[in-house]
């Protein structure tokens, strides 16, 4: 029960962030796991092998898993090289990348300066905490 609530959380958080829920089951359950093929990740998860594969891509194009090959095998684990706190401002980063910044740029050419200093504020306080070590 604890397990699916906290697989459930992720899912709501990568949908937040813009990707679907498979890839927050897949991370989820990869992060309390450890390792896993993509096999053991479609057992686990209950996505087929295809979708699996597909989530895993992503997860490692963007730098929150890693794949590993299986010594004397033909296949890969996988694995979430990060603690919770680095995800966190990781999701952080990209928000502040790809939707604050850009905002606060429109909002400064627009003359709108009164929403553009509580952006501005915002986006400071954005990079505080991603800088965090």
């Amino acid at each position: 029960m604890r397990r699916e609530i906290l697989i459930q959380n992720f899912e709501m958080m990568f949908k937040a962030r813009g990707m679907s829920p498979a890839h927050g089951r897949v991370f989820g359950v990869l992060y309390l796991n450890g390792k896993l093929t993509q096999k053991g990740l479609a057992e686990d998860t209950g996505y087929s092998v295809p979708a699996v594969s597909v989530a895993l891509d992503e997860l490692t194009r963007v730098g929150l898993v890693s794949k590993h090959k299986v010594p004397a095998q033909r296949s890969h684990e996988y694995s979430v090289d990060h603690d919770l706190p680095m995800v966190f401002r990781k999701f952080l980063r990209k928000v502040l990348e790809e939707h604050v910044t850009p905002f606060r740029m429109l909002l400064r050419a627009s003359g709108e300066k009164d929403i553009y200093e509580d952006v501005k504020n915002f986006e400071r306080y954005l990079e505080r905490i991603v800088e965090v070590e």
